[in-house]
């Protein structure tokens, strides 16, 4: 479908020459992949207008949402008595006698598609032309892939064009519900239209509150106003809102209302501080262009890599990830029955796109939750947090080095520098979207079933701020090969490790990813028991019993770390609701 090796590419001409009855919806479900990944290419100079419509993973989970609830929709219509409720309040697609399922999920795929990136569907094709020629030539093209779908399809009886028109009435009930949910509002820009929690004081922002990145100085507030993005299961997207600050006793509130003006706390007064000071670090190259990492750090740098999707240039952002995930768990059912709860005909393809729509519609919530809950508290990042903490104690004594942290990914771009994601640090972005993507998997597969993922981060093909190929063969002497490989997970695991990943890389506090995780479970479950029920009443309606992984009673972390991986020591000891916990409550050496 696309030249570069890391995305996922499409061969069209051999999926369609299957006889699997899901080709279609693979097919479509795949484009939507490298679409997302095509739409975070970081060539703007070449062609600005096509690329980044859809950017970050606020966007991104909306998107995938949309594109995956117009294919359910497409399949659920043609059901003699649909089998799922409808996730269109007064859909009503008449099905002729004769009309093609495929067509119908084709086209409700394409327009949404091509409504939510119409830079990528600049190529138009003549119908007039040998499209059996053209359909094998692997040039990327909407259009292209559109009409070469259709051209496949029989249109005896006029079945093909039958299909197309409830497919078109799909994707234009869908546009027309979505067209103004709120995602439509530009985001803010900081010192322009965003408005600080806080109010300046003699013109400087207290560091208690987010500040934009000193590393990248992005300054718009990506995602401002996504909390009030019209939600697809949640009552409001303030719904799973924490209703205290996340630091032990409202800490940051009582130091700006307590302390006397200009003091700052000292090491250890933010809850989990020590332990991103140290893991979170920056890892360096020297000039001899060696590349050296957190002392100690075991397999925690290459954890928070493996998990970055950090609106990377053909990677995208996390939802990516996660749908990748997703079909690697599907792909695990099909082989191993025993280890599912017998909710899914992973055959079916009405099943599987319910299953990716659920996944879907869920991070897209996810996604509402946690931009909510980030721009009402708008807690800040270590970053800043840690330079002016530094600064005003004079640790590390006597340097004039910056605290940098490992910072979000830079993969496949020219940046020089890892950075800081644009927006504020509570929850986690990647704790809330892992925990909504791993609560849905539970009512899939068993909790102690294993599937088998390799992250695109190691894939061989991908470069990271040193122009360094990660998991090159014969070539990287840096990654552990266990990175680079297909590893085990089950979904406690994966959850726990996701979201841990971002304390590693420096930009979230451990209390970012434990509620992180909870919040996202708590959107599962609203999507599972709201969206797209068995429309007779039968089925299994309630997630099985283990639907969350934080506990709040006990130690979560050493029972859940994945198999073969070295974390720091001293990070098993870690309380999974440190940010109602007591402070330092990490020992670093």
């Amino acid at each position: 479908m696309s030249t570069p090796a890391s995305i996922n590419s499409t061969i069209l001409s051999a999926i369609l020459a299957t006889n699997d009855p899901r080709k279609y919806f693979i097919l479509w479900h795949l484009i939507a992949l490298d679409v997302t990944a095509l739409d975070h290419r970081a060539d703007l100079a070449s062609n600005p207008a096509t690329y980044h419509e859809q950017l970050g993973p606020a966007r991104t989970s909306r998107a995938m949402a949309l594109i995956h609830q117009a294919m359910f929709e497409a399949a659920n219509a043609f059901e003699a008595t649909p089998k799922y409720a409808s996730t269109i309040p007064g859909l009503e697609a008449a099905v002729p006698a004769k009309a093609s399922k495929d067509a119908a999920m084709v086209e409700a795929a394409y327009q949404i598609i091509a409504w939510l990136y119409p830079g990528l569907n600049e190529q138009k094709l003549d119908p007039s032309n040998d499209m059996s020629m053209v359909c094998q030539s692997g040039v990327f093209s909407l259009s292209a892939y559109h009409q070469c779908s259709l051209f496949s399809i029989d249109n005896t009886d006029m079945a093909r064009d039958n299909g197309v028109a409830v497919g078109r009435a799909i994707a234009g009930a869908i546009i027309e519900s979505r067209s103004h949910d709120g995602a439509e509002i530009p985001e803010p820009v900081w010192g322009k239209d965003f408005v600080p929690r806080r109010k300046a004081t003699g013109g400087n922002y207290s560091f208690h509150q987010w500040l934009p990145d000193p590393v990248s100085l992005q300054v718009t507030a990506l995602g401002g106003y996504w909390g009030n993005v019209r939600p697809f299961a949640m009552t409001s997207g303030f719904q799973f809102r924490p209703s205290e600050d996340p630091s032990p006793n409202g800490l940051v509130d009582a130091i700006e209302q307590a302390a006397p003006a200009g003091s700052f706390p000292s090491y250890g007064d933010l809850a989990s501080y020590n332990a991103v000071h140290k893991w979170g670090q920056e890892v360096r190259m020297d000039p001899a262009g060696k590349i050296t990492q957190p002392s100690a750090a075991g397999d925690a740098y290459f954890v928070a890599q493996y998990w970055a999707y950090d609106g990377t240039a053909n990677l995208c952002a996390p939802a990516r990830l996660y749908n990748q995930i997703a079909a690697a768990v599907l792909a695990h059912l099909d082989s191993v029955s025993s280890d599912g709860y017998g909710v899914i005909d992973v055959h079916s393809t009405l099943d599987v796109a319910r299953f990716y729509a659920l996944i879907n519609m869920a991070m897209a919530d996810a996604a509402i939750a946690a931009w909510d809950a980030k721009y009402h508290f708008q807690f800040p990042r270590p970053v800043t947090y840690i330079r002016a903490n530094e600064q005003a104690t004079g640790a590390p004594s006597g340097s004039a080095l910056k605290w940098y942290p490992v910072g979000a990914q830079i993969t496949n771009s020219d940046q020089p520098y890892n950075i800081t994601p644009p927006f504020p640090s509570y929850p986690s972005g990647h704790a809330v979207f892992g925990g909504a993507l791993f609560g849905v998997l539970r009512q899939f597969i068993k909790p102690t079933a294993t599937f088998q993922f390799l992250s695109d981060e190691f894939n061989g093909s991908n470069k990271d701020a040193f122009n360094y190929i990660r998991c090159k063969p014969g070539d990287d002497q840096l990654t552990p090969a266990k990175f680079c490989a297909s590893r085990d997970f089950t979904i406690n695991c994966a959850e726990r490790e996701n979201a841990d990943s971002r304390v590693f890389m420096g930009v979230h506090w451990v209390f970012d990813a434990d509620d992180g995780i909870h919040m996202g479970n708590q959107v599962a479950r609203q999507t599972y028991l709201s969206l797209m029920k068995p429309a007779d009443g039968g089925g299994p309606h309630d997630p099985p019993t283990q639907s969350f992984s934080t506990d709040p009673t006990i130690n979560m972390r050493s029972a859940l770390v994945c198999n073969g991986i070295n974390y720091p020591t001293g990070w098993d000891n870690a309380n999974p609701k440190v940010g109602f916990g007591p402070l330092n409550i990490i020992s670093v050496p």
